[in-house]
């Protein structure tokens, strides 16, 4: 973290130490390179008692997906998270999880259709300054093509195209089951 105080320039803090930064005075994500220990012990010198909220999932990396990870990767790709870097795969992404939300009783080649729906919400805000929600229902309408999958096939599909983004896996603990 020292590192990372340098980098975010904030090693000139009054009263701190050369290269740490500012001690905790509230609740606050800690970012990537900080050790919990690191701010433990800090928090153990003012006096304090630490109290670490954890909001990463442990997932088994073989099976199917369940119905929460595919949630938590709805929001992330909608949220910017999960970098989506081709316009194909954002109108799959948004085709599919648009699908799920109305339970697979949408026809995807009318485009007004999609778009009263909610397309624009499963669309990530940047991929919407680029082109407008119109354009994005007409795509989906003319290239996205869905099958006859279910609610399961689907959810499950649209987790193993975010399986193969670069930034997957970051806000997620892998663990494998040990025999027992």
């Amino acid at each position: 973290s020292k590192n990372a105080a340098r980098l975010t320039r904030i090693n000139n803090v009054k009263g701190q130490g050369a290269v740490t930064g500012p001690a905790p005075s509230c609740s606050w994500p800690l970012p990537w390179y900080t050790y919990p220990g690191d701010a433990y012990l800090r928090m153990a010198r003012q006096n304090r008692e630490p109290e670490f909220t954890f909001k990463r999932r442990i997932l088994p990396t073989k099976g199917k997906s369940d119905i929460w990870q595919y949630y938590q990767l709805v929001q992330e790709v909608t949220d910017g998270l999960l970098v989506v870097r081709s316009e194909s795969e954002v109108a799959e992404l948004a085709a599919i999880s648009l699908a799920v939300e109305n339970e697979n009783d949408l026809e995807l080649d009318d485009e007004d259709a999609l778009i009263s729906a909610g397309l624009a919400k499963h669309i990530p805000l940047t991929w919407l300054d680029e082109m407008p929600v119109e354009a994005w229902a007409k795509q989906i309408a003319t290239q996205v093509d869905l099958g006859h999958d279910g609610l399961m096939q689907l959810r499950q599909r649209y987790v193993d195209i975010c399986k193969n983004f670069l930034t997957y896996g970051m806000v997620f603990f892998h663990a494998t089951k040990a025999d027992s």
